[in-house]
C-alpha cells in the first residue's frame, strides 16, 4: 500500500540548463538531478510535493537524499526511484562513451560524503523527517 496516489520522476534538472541560462548552479559535482515528486489523491489541482531527489554525480555516482522519510519504504515512490537511478545510470553510461553503466552502483549506497555534506548544507530540512 502507499501512501500517495501517484508518484512521478518527470522532472530533471542539469548543470548545463542552470549554466544555459546564465544561473549558477548550486549543487557542488552533482551533474543532473531528478526530483520524485509525490501526490496524496488524483486531483489535478493538488499540488505535489518532492518526496525524493536522485541525483548523479560528475563522477558517474548515482545517489538518493529523501526529503520525505516514509518515501524510503513507500513501494510506489521506490519504483519510481529506481526508474530514476537507471536513467541516470544511463545517462552517465552515454557521457562515458557507454562504459561506466555497471559500474555506478546498486543505489543502496549513500551518497558520497561531499555531495551529501553539499546536499544537507543547502537543504537542511532533507535531513529531517516529516
Amino acid at each position: 500500500m502507499s501512501r500517495w496516489k501517484h508518484v512521478s520522476n518527470l522532472y530533471s534538472i542539469t548543470r548545463l540548463h542552470y549554466m544555459g541560462m546564465g544561473l549558477k548552479w548550486p549543487y557542488g559535482d552533482i551533474e543532473e538531478m531528478t526530483h520524485i515528486d509525490a501526490w496524496r489523491t488524483e486531483d489535478g489541482n493538488e499540488e505535489g510535493r518532492t518526496v525524493a531527489y536522485v541525483f548523479r554525480t560528475a563522477s558517474g555516482d548515482v545517489g538518493v537524499v529523501y526529503a520525505d522519510s516514509i518515501a524510503e519504504k513507500d513501494l510506489l515512490a521506490q519504483e519510481s526511484i529506481r526508474e530514476a537511478e537507471e536513467e541516470l545510470r544511463e545517462t552517465a553510461a552515454e557521457a562515458n562513451g557507454g562504459a561506466g553503466a555497471a559500474e555506478s552502483g546498486d543505489g543502496e549506497d549513500p551518497p558520497p560524503f561531499g555531495v551529501r555534506d553539499v546536499w544537507m548544507r543547502r537543504f537542511p530540512a532533507a535531513a529531517k523527517p516529516t
